[in-house]
Order: structure tokens, then sequence, then C-alpha cells
């Protein structure tokens, strides 16, 4: 059974980590709920970079189009990305019956290593992200070269944005011991707004947010994340 806050016991939390009411004219819930939304990015960012990824599939399909769109980009470079997107786990393409990893090249490598004509299309091997935002309430888009001459289908693995908790009932998940890093996180902010009036307690925060991030480098070690199992993997072999 999975472990969950609601927003409101997440502003309670954070309220008794300071002893400060949350909700009040001194300090705001539209504060505290951004703070919080803040902290939970933070968090799954943390969790992706230790290798306990939370991640989603979807198929995209490229097209053919030579037009451009109002950035100047053909459509035959350009997949468009789920509005949820926020980090690229797999991009692969079906070829020939085969799946191809993609691999990630930066706009200002692709011409200077790869030296192939701009006028060459054929099955797509590397991919950029750009417009790539944090809001969802616009698209990340992937460029993919070299462009397509005909619709490939790709599959794409990808690390979502956590949904943004907006009521009081809405629910963030976490992992066991590690609940601290965004209750600590928005209450070290605060803390830190109000100019550390208590500077026992400011390091009680920091401590119990770095408890949390110790919970979950055990977690990765006990073998939930793919970063330590290819260290591991280093080690053996060095």
């Amino acid at each position: 059974m999975a472990l969950t806050l609601t927003l409101g016991q997440l502003r309670g939390e954070v309220g008794r980590a300071i002893d400060v009411p949350v909700g009040d004219t001194y300090f705001l819930n539209t504060d505290v709920d951004l703070w919080i939304n803040m902290a939970v990015q933070e968090y799954a960012a943390l969790r992706a970079h230790y290798g306990l990824l939370d991640a989603k599939r979807t198929t995209l399909t490229g097209s053919v189009s030579l037009t451009p769109g109002t950035d100047g980009f053909p459509a035959n470079e350009i997949l468009t990305l789920p509005t949820d997107f926020a980090e690229v786990v797999a991009l692969n393409t079906s070829y020939q019956g085969d799946q191809r990893p993609l691999q990630a090249m930066s706009e200002s490598d692709r011409i200077r290593i790869l030296g192939i004509p701009l006028q060459y299309y054929g099955p797509p091997e590397y991919y950029t992200v750009i417009d790539a935002t944090p809001s969802l309430s616009l698209q990340a888009r992937a460029r993919v070269w070299p462009p397509m001459q005909t619709a490939y289908t790709f599959e794409l693995v990808y690390r979502p944005q956590p949904a943004t908790l907006t009521l009081t009932s809405d629910t963030w998940e976490y992992l066991p011991g590690t609940e601290d890093y965004v209750i600590c996180t928005v209450a070290i902010k605060q803390a830190t707004r109000e100019g550390i009036p208590e500077p026992q307690q400011f390091q009680a925060l920091q401590l119990r947010k770095q408890q949390a991030v110790d919970a979950l480098l055990r977690m990765c070690n006990r073998g939930g994340g793919v970063r330590t199992m290819r260290d591991t993997r280093s080690r053996n072999n060095a």
C-alpha cells in the first residue's frame, strides 16, 4: 500500500515543524502550496537521480511533412512530447522489424560531429529536446535527426512531471522515511524568510531533511536504483 499525505496534511506538518499556524495572514496557504509543489518537483528529480525512477511509456508517430512550424522546424524533424513530460528515459524507433534506440545529441554537436549533409534523410538516430519547460501549459518536443522520410513510430519512456497539488484532498505519494524532504524544505524556506530566529530549530530541520535524503539512498542501495547497480558492476570489474 502506497504511503500518501494530502495537501492539507502537508500544510499541517509544515506548520508543526516551525510552530507557525498555516493558513492565517502570517503564513498564507497560497505561499505554502507553491513551496510544497516546488519541493515535490525537487523530490521527484532526486528520486530519478538516485535511480528510483517513476516512468511512463507512450507511442509517438512521426511525420513526413516538410512544412515548417512557427518556429521554423519542419514537421519531419519534430515529435510532440506528452503534456506531463519531464525527462527522456529512452526514445526508440522501429526500423525493418528492429527496435533502435536514439542517442541524445545537442544541437551544437549535430553538424560538427556528424558532418552529414543537411539534405540527408533516413531513420532517425539522434534526438534533442526543445521547448522544454516546467509549465504543463506548453508541450515540450523532441527534434530528431536525420529528418524522417517516412512516418516512423517511436516508443518513448519518460519521467512525468508530478501532478500539481491544488485541492486540500490532493495526495502526494512518498517512500517510507522520506516525507521530511518536502516538509522540511518548505519549513526551511519559511524559517529563512523570517531571518532564522531559532538556529537550533533550523539545524533540526536541516538534519531531518538530510535523513530523508539518506533514506532515499538506502533504498537505492538495496537494489531499487539502476544507478547503484551500474556502479556496483563497475567496481566489481575494476
